[in-house]
């Protein structure tokens, strides 16, 4: 049976899930940035992100940046880039062929 697949603006993802860091107090607000906690340390790399990474790929780590067509924050730098990195590498999203849009995978599997 094929999995059910959405197609979401990148954005719409990107706030969804910071909304969901900041509420599950993984990550928090620190002026511009995003502060890790140690419990969203340990739980994104259980996951499988790479929250070390390379200082020098990006210039911030968890910066907020605000996404214009929702007018909302979301996970920016090298922290945001690794945890999206994982989502393709799990399938759960992937690009559209054609455009900005992106494919999410349903978790009712």
């Amino acid at each position: 049976m094929p999995v059910p697949v959405t197609t979401i603006w990148p954005a719409k993802i990107g706030v969804a899930l910071t909304d969901r860091l900041l509420e599950l107090r993984l990550i928090k607000e620190s002026g511009k940035d995003y502060l890790l906690c140690e419990a969203g340390k340990k739980r994104l790399q259980d996951f499988g992100v790479d929250v070390e990474g390379n200082p020098k790929s990006r210039p911030y780590f968890a910066r907020q940046c605000l996404d214009w067509s929702e007018r909302r924050h979301h996970l920016a730098g090298s922290l945001g880039a690794a945890l999206t990195r994982r989502l393709l590498e799990l399938g759960w999203i992937e690009h559209f062929p054609d455009g900005r849009a992106m494919l999410a995978r349903s978790s009712d599997e």
